[in-house]
């Protein structure tokens, strides 16, 4: 099992910090258009701040899945 520290590491070294979740999902918005890939926003257990970051197989299934009975 992976420290705290590492896991902290692998969660916040390297990514921007937003202060607030408006922030965040504004960015990843920009991002999803941009590049086309699902991206979200969401809170750090470590900073408490937010990060952006791609989205979990799961709730692009889920997404897509909802997406496609919209239509």
């Amino acid at each position: 099992m992976a420290s705290k520290r590492a896991a902290r590491r692998k969660s916040c070294d390297g990514k921007i910090r937003y202060a607030t979740g408006a922030e965040a999902t504004a960015e990843a918005c920009r991002l999803r258009r941009r590049s086309h890939w699902p991206m979200q926003a969401y809170r750090c257990q470590f900073c408490h701040g937010y990060h952006v970051g791609h989205m979990p197989r799961k709730n692009i299934k889920t997404m897509q899945a909802a997406m496609c009975g919209a239509a």
